[in-house]
């Protein structure tokens, strides 16, 4: 882009925040310091599941190329103007095979690159509880894809997994959440409105 387009995008730029937000980034990388803008550090978004059976065990997975993880929720990023929900469904299907249906947001995690201040990522932490449509042997069934181990763990075994065992990040949210199970307090983490939507009663976030 020639400079005094770029003039011209600076007065969209003052005029609306939403326009740096899609332009910016993209066309300039070579713009004078004095014009530049920082980019938000919030450059994508990334989701993980807790799958919960009705025997309250919670689905794990073990990607073999990422084993000094250890046990992780299944999950990825997103893919372009993919709903959370959509990808927590996708993301589980595709690394166990299971059939789940999303039911609340309980958790978000920010974190941002250690090394490029102006790259991050927004995690969102999606309970979901197994599609019994099919059967309940069948809808339990995890199937693992090559490269990834899959296992059904009650909140005991996870409460005693070794920490290196168990991704970091991944433990701190199933410790929130079986604290909030243990408190007494309710039996659900979340409650639907009349409307449709969701109301999560447990919620943690934490940013680094």
């Amino acid at each position: 882009m020639q400079v005094k387009r770029k003039c011209l995008c600076i007065l969209l730029v003052e005029a609306s925040r939403t326009f740096y937000h899609i332009l910016l980034p993209k066309y300039f990388d070579s713009m004078p310091t004095k014009f530049w803008i920082k980019k938000n550090a919030c450059n994508f978004h990334s989701v993980s599941a807790i799958v919960v059976d009705k025997k309250g065990r919670i689905l794990m997975v073990k990607e073999q190329k990422r084993i000094h993880f250890g046990w992780t929720f299944p999950g990825g990023h997103a893919k372009d103007c993919e709903p959370i929900f959509e990808t927590a469904k996708r993301k589980v299907a595709e690394e166990t095979g299971v059939n789940a249906e999303p039911q609340a947001i309980i958790a978000l995690q920010h974190k941002v690159a250690k090394h490029y201040s102006h790259v991050g990522t927004m995690f969102f932490h999606c309970l979901m509880r197994v599609n019994y449509d099919s059967g309940d042997e069948q809808a339990e069934l995890a199937v693992a894809p090559q490269g990834f181990s899959t296992w059904w763990f009650t909140r005991e075994e996870l409460r005693e997994m070794e920490p290196d065992q168990f991704h970091h990040h991944h433990r701190k949210i199933f410790m929130a959440y079986d604290s909030w199970l243990n408190s007494g307090r309710s039996t659900e983490t979340f409650s639907t409105l009349e409307d449709g939507s969701i109301i999560s009663h447990m919620f943690f976030f934490s940013s680094a």
